[in-house]
């Protein structure tokens, strides 16, 4: 599925480096992660070394890393997506917030995406997104439920403090914020500020 040069793009460079077993094994796994970014997460990838021939007369051993796919596998769909840990989150939300589509190609990168915009609604505490196996369709595609797990923390935060100098006297300060708003992963907050001679809102 993928060409020779876009998959040597995602290796680390190994010409010219000391042979190292890790680095190899990261070369590996960096295009089985290529694969699943493209929705192959069953793609199988291994490395072998083969001893080259030494025509410099010199010191040095050199080896060629080869690596094989033994099996790409087949695109993964979505087949549901399953929410928990949503006590006080519109389910709708959750949706609207996630790259996530039921019938849609599985992509690695999207649930990446979608659990960066989990967290940053302030909403949650944890967010874990995996996938299960779900069978296959009639026609032999892959199918994975999606698991979305959640953590909700406390949706309203307040935050009081004050002080007191020369030229204002005494200064209060007051705020609230609020992180779910009717459960939409909508914020909305108010800062009351007050002095002598200021008072703000």
């Amino acid at each position: 599925s993928f060409t020779t040069e876009t998959l040597q793009k995602e290796l680390p460079i190994l010409i010219g480096k000391n042979y190292s077993r890790a680095r190899a094994r990261n070369g590996a796994q960096k295009i089985a992660q290529l694969y699943a970014r493209e929705g192959y997460f069953d793609a199988d990838i291994n490395f072998s070394i083969v001893e080259v021939p030494n025509t410099d007369k010199t010191t040095e051993e050199k080896v060629k890393v080869v690596y094989t796919i033994e099996k790409e596998g087949k695109k993964v769909l979505i087949n549901r997506i399953l929410i928990n840990g949503n006590e006080m989150t519109d389910r709708e939300a959750i949706m609207k917030a996630i790259d996530l589509r039921p019938d849609n190609v599985l992509r690695a990168n999207d649930i990446f995406t979608s659990e960066q915009n989990l967290y940053a609604t302030d909403a949650f505490r944890r967010v874990e997104i995996k996938a299960e196996p779900a069978g296959e369709t009639p026609t032999g595609e892959v199918l994975r439920d999606v698991i979305i797990n959640l953590e909700e923390q406390k949706p309203r935060v307040m935050e009081y403090g004050g002080g007191y100098s020369t030229e204002f006297g005494v200064k209060v300060i007051f705020s609230i914020r609020y992180n779910n708003l009717f459960g939409n992963l909508q914020q909305g907050g108010a800062r009351v500020s007050w002095s002598r001679l200021q008072q703000l809102i």
